[in-house]
């Protein structure tokens, strides 16, 4: 920019980007590493388990969301099914639809990585006096608010509000 002085908007959008997308990164990097290192499976198999914990229970469901092939999801989908983690069932509408459902190992296993998060975000935290951990909440109320609108996609606007949505 020029000599002029930046406006707040243009200041928050230059924050945003210096920390949302890092501070993603570093969050998303510790749950692969969680997901691979004490459970053996990929990032892409746990966002599968994700996926399906937060209802999404058919194949192409989550291919559609992904934004991956279906033959991706089923590979992926496989090696779960192989693990104990997730199970395969027709759908008691329509017997040529596949439900998928997390079986309790599969349950177990995403209930301890985002055990693990919460601590390592909770260590992460620790620096931060209460007025800082306070306005930092309220900042991220602000910003789910934000993108909480009607012109988000429906996909992007399901996490949130306490759950946990890695």
């Amino acid at each position: 920019m020029d000599n002029q002085e930046t406006t707040p908007r243009e200041q928050c959008i230059h924050e945003f980007w210096g920390a949302v997308p890092f501070a993603w990164h570093n969050v998303k990097a510790h749950v692969h590493k969680q997901a691979a290192e004490k459970h053996d499976i990929t990032g892409g198999q746990f966002h599968i388990l994700r996926m399906i914990k937060g209802g999404m229970h058919h194949p192409s469901e989550l291919a559609e969301r992904s934004k991956i092939s279906r033959p991706a999801v089923t590979r992926l989908v496989d090696a779960l099914v192989d693990n104990e983690m997730v199970t395969r069932s027709p759908d008691e509408n329509d017997r040529r639809i596949i439900r998928l459902e997390l079986t309790g190992r599969g349950e177990i296993m995403l209930d301890e990585i985002f055990q693990s998060t919460h601590d390592w975000l909770d260590e992460k935290l620790q620096p931060l006096n209460d007025d800082q951990l306070e306005a930092l909440s309220q900042g991220f109320t602000l910003l789910r608010s934000v993108f909480e609108k009607e012109d988000c996609p429906p996909e992007a606007q399901h996490h949130g509000k306490g759950t946990h949505s890695i």
